[in-house]
């Protein structure tokens, strides 16, 4: 239940939204250009209810407590519209789990690796969203097949690579 107190310090803002702008400049925080201030609903459900649809997301757990989430995008292209749903998905995420969330998106393309590098600016200056991006420069090499062979998944991030160490493994082992 809001208090008294709660309650008039929003008072102070429904009365006067220029308020809010005239605090954060004062506090240091470079606006953008406007023309006028006003409030506006305050309940943040959507009218219409969006859904948001990761490609997958993979938690990590001590015991039954998760430690990190993890969303992770394929990312094929440059979509710009990402750069509004990306942040969702991970506050949203966040917010279920109560645990660190991190985006990490996965390209074959090099153009693509560059651009979902890039900080999502969240507003002001004041916070961002950094993808964790592999693409094809940060994909590693797998010299020994050990960890290949334990998990087989690896395999499919460089298979020219990952073939001519077998070969070469396979060939060793039989002479």
């Amino acid at each position: 239940m809001p208090t008294p107190t709660h309650e008039l310090l929003l008072e102070l803002f429904t009365n006067q939204p220029e308020l809010a702008a005239r605090l954060l400049t004062t506090l240091g925080v470079e606006l953008p250009a406007y023309e006028r201030a006003d409030t506006a609903c305050s309940n943040l459900t959507d009218k219409t209810p969006t859904e948001y649809r990761a490609d997958r997301v993979v938690v990590l757990f001590v015991g039954k407590r998760p430690v990190l989430a993890v969303v992770v995008e394929v990312q094929l292209r440059p979509d710009h519209r990402k750069h509004w749903s990306w942040p969702v998905y991970v506050t949203t995420l966040r917010a279920r789990l109560h645990c660190p969330t991190v985006l990490l998106v996965l390209t074959s393309k090099r153009r693509t690796a560059t651009w979902a590098s890039k900080p999502i600016e969240l507003g002001c200056g004041l916070g961002s969203l950094t993808p964790v991006v592999l693409g094809p420069a940060q994909v590693p090499v797998i010299t020994d097949p050990e960890p290949a062979d334990q998990m087989p998944e690896l395999q499919c991030s460089r298979p020219s690579r990952i073939s001519t160490t077998r070969i070469e493994t396979a060939s060793s082992t039989h002479s």
